[in-house]
């Protein structure tokens, strides 16, 4: 589904005709009487399309579509491979609760809630989540769900072996 996924992109970013309707316009921009918000999205549609290639050549166009479209069949073929890390954050997460013997905890909840949910995008989320948990995550829990290790970790165990960078 990736690969054509992809194609469909390239397909559209990569348009000849669509893009010089799109660069006639930007080009045009201070004429057009545009609010804030029309100008603003004009702006950024122009730079995604000549961000994703749009002003190459027809042959670096398709050389362009051949790569993007063999990155998205290897990502497809090896993202299973490797843990996702909202997978080990949110067992990591629930480990917490478990490690507290409540998993309806109201002092852990609110420490979740003001750290990580509270924050948004505000703050980088591996800062987010050392504040919630008081460590970096570990692979551990997330293991142990799928059976991979006999249990969890004892509380406040950590290692460089079983910590994640986020």
């Amino acid at each position: 589904m990736a690969p054509r996924l992809a194609a469909h992109h390239n397909a559209i970013l990569l348009d000849a005709k669509l893009f010089a309707r799109i660069d006639r316009l930007h080009a045009d921009r201070a004429s057009l009487s545009l609010r804030a918000e029309e100008l603003r999205l004009l702006e950024r549609v122009h730079l995604d399309f000549t961000l994703a290639g749009a002003r190459l050549s027809s042959p670096a166009k398709k050389r362009l579509e051949e790569i993007v479209e063999r990155l998205a069949t290897l990502t497809t073929q090896f993202e299973p491979e490797r843990p996702r890390r909202c997978e080990v954050l949110d067992a990591d997460g629930f480990s917490a609760f478990v490690e507290a013997g409540n998993a309806f905890d109201t002092t852990l909840a609110e420490r979740l809630r003001h750290n990580v949910y509270a924050a948004g995008g505000t703050v980088d989320p591996a800062v987010a989540y050392r504040a919630f948990r008081g460590r970096e995550p570990s692979v551990e829990p997330m293991l142990a769900q799928r059976g991979l290790i006999e249990e969890p970790p004892l509380r406040g165990i950590q290692s460089a072996a079983n910590s994640v960078e986020l």
